[in-house]
């Protein structure tokens, strides 16, 4: 039809255009800065929970060490104390039987004082129960071989709760001349231990010298005294990474973040808790800034096609002009009144229009 100007064709052979293009460049304009601050934002919001979550395992375990230490120094020196005694060095039954018996009143946590001599046999104990020999225990063994103390950590056979055997030698002068020993309950001790919670996944034990559990929020480990040797936190604490936050699989395959502290006597208290919900806060920022990113291109997008089909439709009506007017036909209308640059083709090529009817009126004289 005369006068009808076709876009579509005025477009054949255009692959990769203004439209295009301009998409393209304006993506790159908003989305791409976009994608580094979100990518920046992440990394250093990780970086930050990363080091307040290796600060917070780190202080708890110090925390929960000192106290430990500090129970066991002070029960140490006292029973040291009451090595130095008198009546304690004179190895004598009814002398020794006093003291101890005062101690116990003085620390109510202790349920048994006893002395050997140094064959291991018994001379007093608080209990009045009968004499045994200790000549087969670890820590009778130790303080005799020249230790300053020794300690057994066993599950009590009554209690069934945590309890720690503590021992120091009775000298004469240098000479060790027997072994003063007292059994207490821990379970206050371990109680502060197991039951430390950080969310769902944080939580805190200790072992002894042997990796035997003393502590630990599962009660079946404290009444088999579990061997933890294989744990991989144990591992590397014992290896000499004690005090260093530590990143490990376990046996789930997930990773946890940990800190292990060692304790007097060599025992080791240990805070742990999953990478996965030590993150799950930036998770969820990962999400909202995805979600943003997401929404920002497509808004991009459709901002990029307005603005491109608002460019490149009047410069496809205009060559579908020109080209028309190259086949003869000259009664176009071009009605493109825009102040811009495609204004200004526009009205050249009206101007280039007219001058051509005037040409061919001429040539028709």
């Amino acid at each position: 039809m005369d006068g009808q100007i076709n876009q579509d064709k005025g477009s054949t052979g255009i692959k990769f255009g203004i439209s295009q293009k301009l998409s393209i460049l304006i993506l790159i304009v908003s989305v791409f800065p976009l994608l580094i601050l979100g990518i920046s934002n992440y990394i250093h919001n990780m970086n930050v929970l990363r080091a307040d979550a290796e600060n917070l395992l780190s202080q708890t375990a110090s925390g929960m060490a000192g106290q430990v230490n500090e129970w066991i120094d002070k029960n140490t020196r006292s029973l040291i104390m009451v090595s130095k005694q008198p009546g304690i060095q004179s190895m004598e039954k009814d002398s020794q039987d006093k003291i101890i018996k005062s101690f116990q009143e003085e620390f109510p946590w202790v349920y048994l004082v006893f002395t050997v001599d140094k064959s291991g046999h018994n001379i007093s104990r608080t209990d009045n129960g009968e004499a045994q020999n200790y000549s087969d225990r670890g820590y009778f063994k130790e303080v005799m071989s020249g230790k300053a103390f020794a300690f057994e950590t066993l599950i009590g056979k009554t209690s069934k709760k945590p309890a720690l055997v503590m021992a120091v030698p009775i000298k004469s002068g240098d000479e060790i001349i027997g072994v003063l020993g007292a059994a207490m309950n821990i379970d206050r001790l371990s109680t502060t231990v197991a039951t430390w919670k950080n969310g769902r996944t944080g939580y805190a034990f200790m072992v002894d010298g042997e990796n035997k559990v003393i502590s630990h929020p599962k009660p079946e480990y404290n009444l088999e005294q579990k061997n933890l040797s294989d744990d991989p936190l144990i591992k590397a604490a014992r290896s000499g990474n004690s005090s260093k936050p530590v990143y490990f699989k376990n046996e789930m395959g997930q990773s946890v973040l940990a800190v292990s502290v060692k304790v007097s006597n060599d025992w080791m208290l240990s805070v742990r808790q999953d990478e996965s919900e030590i993150f799950a806060s930036i998770r969820q920022f990962q999400i909202l800034a995805i979600a943003i990113l997401l929404l920002s291109t497509l808004i991009s997008v459709i901002l990029a096609v307005i603005v491109g089909k608002s460019i490149t439709r009047p410069v496809l009506f205009l060559a579908d002009a020109a080209n028309k007017m190259s086949l003869g036909e000259m009664d176009l209308k071009i009605d493109i009144d825009t102040k811009d640059e495609i204004g200004v083709l526009a009205e050249s090529i009206s101007r280039l229009q007219t001058s051509l009817v005037i040409a061919l009126k001429r040539l028709k004289k």
